[in-house]
């Protein structure tokens, strides 16, 4: 397996950026044609280079090195600044309680809905959910292949499931990576499905 050092020519100079966690090479090589003036990068624990460039002067060069280092710079700090969202987010009190329902809206060429009910809180950032029943209404106007549908409380189906607890108000989870189930508002959800 290589390692960062195998990428690294001989004689090269070390650059290490301030503030961030960019390295550069730089050398230069006498050819037949000419000087080349080159260098490479490496953004933060990255084995291999970022970029690996010759260029035509030394200033080329030094101006590739000053928008990478910007360019890294914005990274660190959206990540500084996402990681202290989520740290806030975390931080706030759960906004659900045991007996809660929570509904899902999910589905491609049709709407499928599913109800989750709130049975038991793990630690400061988790709840356990069970799937409940619905039942359907039919509506006028709506095709034979459409309907609305309501939770029906404690009708539990299914094994429980250890949810964490997600959204900028801490009242929402994700039963599934295609999914997200809310706080539902008791009002009948629209749901539709193909023969």
């Amino acid at each position: 397996m290589r390692t960062r050092e195998t990428y690294i020519p001989k004689n090269a100079t070390k650059v290490q950026a301030k503030d961030c966690a960019a390295v550069f090479y730089t050398y230069e090589r006498d050819t037949p044609f000419g000087p080349t003036i080159s260098a490479l990068a490496f953004c933060g624990k990255a084995t291999k280079p970022t970029w690996h460039h010759r260029f035509k002067d030394k200033d080329q060069r030094a101006k590739r090195i000053a928008h990478t280092i910007a360019e890294w710079q914005a990274v660190e700090t959206r990540r500084a600044t996402r990681k202290a969202e989520l740290k806030a987010e975390n931080a706030k009190p759960i906004a659900l309680k045991i007996g809660d329902i929570l509904d899902c809206s999910w589905g491609y060429d049709q709407t499928n809905v599913d109800f989750y009910q709130v049975t038991a809180f793990i630690g400061k950032s988790m709840v356990m959910v069970r799937t409940i029943g619905k039942k359907a209404e039919t509506r006028e106007g709506y095709s034979d292949m459409s309907n609305f549908v309501t939770a029906i409380p404690n009708d539990f189906r299914g094994a429980p499931q250890r949810k964490k607890v997600v959204g900028t108000d801490r009242d929402a989870i994700q039963p599934a990576s295609h999914s997200w189930a809310s706080k539902w508002d008791g009002k009948p959800k629209y749901c539709s499905w193909y023969n």
